[in-house]
């Protein structure tokens, strides 16, 4: 007699082959685009992306170098018995994760601290918004406004209406500082996640290490916004429904909806975890037929529903406006779909004008947006490789950049203060350049670390379990393929295949550690290794580099995955922050031979002096601070000062006794044959007329040879 099939575990069998396929073959595709292309951003508003060649050969080569230090950690005794203590140990254990998690909260609070970043853009808005709402000023909330047509920043402009009765507003001091706790929560929460899943402490503690190492997360402290936050609670939801889900305790079920639909309010591009979460229940209901299971997605539902009535029934009832008249939510689907000045997919003002264009209606705007999706998705049928090499640059332009956006978050936030020297360098296009080649090698080493989890622990006996967080991974990639780009969408995603490369690393390491050795570890793990289901997904990750390499091949993909590269680094000598003139004492003079000195009356009017009638009026100290340059005149310590006062022959130059004034500021470039540009104010040059001995300032103009000066350096001594 046949014994029946549980449909339960036939469906969770399902699932379990499923995920993982779709899992592997994402994680094969990042791997196969890293390997050989990185992707740069800028460093101002355009947030335009630089498709960059990357080295095959470093990546690998990086990737074998760190599996062969764990193997030879491992191998010796002392630390292996440290390792074998740490997992036997709780107390060890906890005090490990206190210090890892100390560390990481303390990089955040320095950071915040050192940065003093203010808001722009999207933060910029709801800050107004909130002092707004403190001064019964509802203009945003009108026909048109910001909060009127985004209806999904409603729920994060309560949160921080409700931070600001507290802390005031534009305190983005007071905001940062609490994402560094919630950087400390996110870490904590995955430690327990690990720990649902059934992965060890010394996996755990390796978590904590990536959290370490990938510094683009504590820079997110930066962002006056929900990402942090929306990160640390969705994490803390999943965790409780995973108790519920084993245990069946309704107080689990209960915070759980409760966390994820306090998630939602501060970011609602977290919805993504709602359904991860939501299936999960699904799956443990027809596997354990349990009604109680009910309760979590019933409840979880419900709060996600309801928040957004009560919100905007407060807003309604305080501003006297009227919502449901927003811009439609397939906008970010089509703008999704469309090219771009950034990247394909990423934003381009579609959702705005459009709206604006339909006369702020919603169903007006949901027919402009419709038709504009049909007629992306029309012209990607017609041109299939224009398709395909739209989608990679997409997918790419946010998974590749291995900073996701957080150097080009600071570089364009305005500062609450002068910023110290070494965050100044380190945000530099040649410091943010210097930090993606480690985050390279770190996103390569990561991303092969998941894969090798896909191949070598499907035998593990919480597996099925542990594809909670790939399951939710597998959606926000799906979903960012078709929604608007952007690279800090992604990188909550990329986080969460730390757990998966510190397991996946920690059995291989394991194997080589005790190969020949006939120990235990080895032999468990080579049962793993030539199992049956190590051999599907070999063949799955193998058809998405064969997929990989037929685009490379037909689609021209490693063209325009590579096409920016001679630009980009042409770029990066451009925004070159070395002092073009060294700190020191120097003579300025011209071509013909004059040179810039200060009238002996004491007057403040610099002027050109023949070279042999030259004093010590003519001596300037050049003092370079970041990428400012101040001239004090040695004798009387005068600083040279620009102005648009309009002289003679452009605008007036002259030296005075330091007042800390921006007219103190210049930056200076070099011209070629020795000479140099004194900039001032980005688009004014220190100019001379050497027949009336005139200096003064013009609108720079790299032809005019009268903006050009050649510096001597003098011993003052």
């Amino acid at each position: 007699m046949k014994r029946r099939t549980d449909i339960g575990e036939t469906i969770f069998g399902l699932y379990r082959g499923v995920v993982t396929g779709f899992f592997a073959v994402i994680l094969a595709f990042l791997l196969f685009f890293a390997s050989f292309s990185t992707c740069y951003m800028v460093t101002d508003w355009t947030e335009r992306t630089f498709f960059v060649r990357d080295s095959v050969l470093l990546n690998l080569g990086a990737f074998l170098a760190a599996v062969l230090a764990m193997t030879s950690l491992k191998r010796i005794q002392a630390v292996s018995k440290y390792l074998a203590r740490v997992e036997a140990e709780e107390a060890l254990f906890r005090k490990w994760k206190r210090i890892l998690l100390g560390i990481i909260m303390g990089m955040a609070l320095v950071w915040v601290l050192a940065s003093r970043g203010g808001v722009q853009g999207d933060q910029e808005y709801l800050q107004n918004a909130v002092y707004d709402l403190n001064t019964q000023n509802y203009l945003m909330f009108s026909e048109g406004g910001y909060l009127y047509r985004f209806a999904q920043q409603r729920g994060l402009t309560a949160v921080l209406y409700l931070f600001s009765l507290i802390f005031g507003s534009y305190n983005s001091i007071a905001f940062q500082v609490f994402n560094g706790i919630g950087i400390g929560l996110f870490y904590d929460r995955m430690c327990a996640v690990c720990g649902e899943f059934g992965m060890g402490r010394v996996v755990r503690l390796k978590v904590l290490l990536y959290g370490i190492l990938f510094f683009p997360l504590i820079m997110y402290c930066s962002f006056v916004y929900g990402n942090i936050w929306g990160m640390a609670l969705a994490l803390s939801a999943l965790g409780f429904e995973l108790r519920f889900l084993s245990r069946l305790k309704i107080r689990y079920g209960v915070t759980a909806a409760l966390l994820i639909g306090l998630t939602l309010l501060v970011k609602s591009n977290y919805i993504v975890f709602l359904i991860g979460m939501l299936l999960l229940a699904g799956l443990e209901l027809i596997r354990k037929k349990k009604v109680k299971i009910l309760l979590f997605p019933v409840l979880a539902v419900a709060l996600w529903a309801g928040q957004g009535r009560v919100v905007n029934l407060a807003f309604e009832q305080a501003s006297g406006a009227s919502f449901g008249q927003e811009a439609s939510k397939w906008s970010w689907i089509a703008m999704g779909l469309q090219e771009g000045g950034r990247a394909p997919g990423w934003y381009n003002d579609f959702v705005w004008y459009t709206y604006d264009e339909s006369g702020c209606n919603t169903e007006a705007h949901d027919m402009v947006v419709k038709g504009a999706i049909r007629d992306s998705l029309a012209y990607f049928a017609a041109n299939r490789w224009e398709a395909a090499e739209f989608f990679t640059k997409k997918m790419v332009s946010q998974w590749n950049n291995p900073t996701f956006q957080s150097f080009w978050m600071v570089q364009v936030q305005p500062a609450e203060s002068v910023r110290s020297n070494w965050v100044w360098h380190f945000i530099s296009a040649a410091g943010a350049h210097k930090s993606t080649v480690f985050l390279n090698l770190f996103q390569f080493f990561i991303l092969a670390g998941a894969l090798i989890y896909c191949m070598t622990c499907r035998k593990l006996s919480n597996y099925g379990k542990s594809l909670a967080l790939p399951m939710i991974f597998i959606g926000g990639t799906l979903c960012h393929l078709v929604w608007e780009a952007k690279g800090q969408y992604v990188l909550t995603y990329f986080v969460l295949l730390f757990p998966y490369a510190a397991e996946g690393y920690h059995r291989v390491t394991d194997c080589l550690a005790a190969w020949g050795g006939g120990e235990a570890p080895w032999k468990d793990a080579a049962e793993t290794f030539h199992g049956k289901a190590v051999k599907v997904t070999s063949v799955l990750v193998a058809a998405a580099v064969l997929a990989g390499m037929g685009l490379l091949c037909a689609g021209g993909c490693l063209s325009y995955l590579t096409e920016d590269t001679r630009e980009y680094y042409q770029y990066l000598q451009e925004m070159d922050v070395t002092p073009k003139l060294p700190d020191g004492v120097y003579r300025l003079g011209t071509e013909g031979g004059f040179v810039l000195d200060l009238p002996e009356d004491g007057g403040q009017t610099p002027a050109l002096c023949a070279s042999e009638e030259a004093g010590l009026g003519s001596l300037l100290q050049v003092v370079n601070y970041q990428d400012t340059a101040w001239l004090h005149f040695v004798e009387n310590g005068f600083y040279l000062l620009g102005s648009d006062t309009a002289a003679a022959e452009g605008w007036a130059v002259t030296a005075q006794p330091s007042q800390r004034k921006e007219e103190e500021r210049w930056s200076i470039k070099a011209a070629g044959d020795g000479g140099i540009y004194i900039m001032y104010d980005t688009y004014f040059a220190l100019a001379y007329n050497e027949e009336t001995g005139s200096v003064h300032l013009e609108l720079f103009a790299e032809e005019n040879a009268n903006q050009v000066w050649y510096a001597e350096a003098v011993d003052p001594g």
